[in-house]
């Protein structure tokens, strides 16, 4: 790679970073929309049930409301998925724990890497929105019927996503257990 390319890929990361929140605004959107349809059809799967006897959609039928409760409840954690994510972080971390991306960077750090640092984790935490949110997807699947998969597969996508999100704050708990600072290792 030569220098031209060192920094065109720099530029690019620092603009996705600095777009972050917008993704995270727009992400936010989709899963606000993703959780009113799971409201909706919750509420209409409980009329259908009085009505029929069954609900039927998406090619899986419920015959009882344990299903559809699920899915009203994960379309509600959805609709407020800023708040969900606070309460897994702060329960995570503790609501002390204010530390920042640039808790990491060394002291001789320049204005650029701090700010590629800062870039980096902002995309690492779009990525934990998405996790996160699709963690809870496949949580209603599994719930409703839709598929053979039990709870541990969204367990897994929800707690990566919360760990993606506050990843100074993971890096910093491992840090303190192990010893190593692992932003020490990758800036020079």
């Amino acid at each position: 790679m030569d220098s031209n390319t060192d920094a065109g890929l720099i530029r690019i990361v620092l603009i996705l970073g600095n777009a972050s929140p917008a993704i995270v605004s727009l992400i936010n959107v989709i899963f606000v929309f993703v959780g009113v349809v799971f409201i909706s059809s919750g509420i209409k799967g409980f009329y259908d049930l009085n009505q029929y006897g069954t609900y039927s959609s998406g090619g899986y039928a419920h015959k009882s409301s344990g299903g559809l409760i699920w899915r009203i409840g994960i379309g509600a954690i959805l609709t407020a998925l800023p708040f969900t994510l606070g309460v897994f972080g702060n329960s995570l971390f503790g609501t002390g724990e204010q530390n920042g991306p640039l808790t990491y960077a060394p002291g001789g750090a320049s204005a650029l890497q701090k700010a590629i640092l800062e870039a980096i984790f902002n995309l690492f935490a779009i990525a934990g929105y998405i996790s996160f949110g699709h963690g809870w997807i496949s949580l209603n699947a599994a719930k409703s019927g839709q598929n053979q998969m039990t709870w541990r597969a969204p367990a897994v996508w929800m707690i990566a996503g919360v760990c993606l999100i506050y990843l100074p704050q993971v890096l910093d708990v491992m840090a303190k257990l192990t010893g190593l600072n692992v932003m020490n290792f990758l800036l020079f």
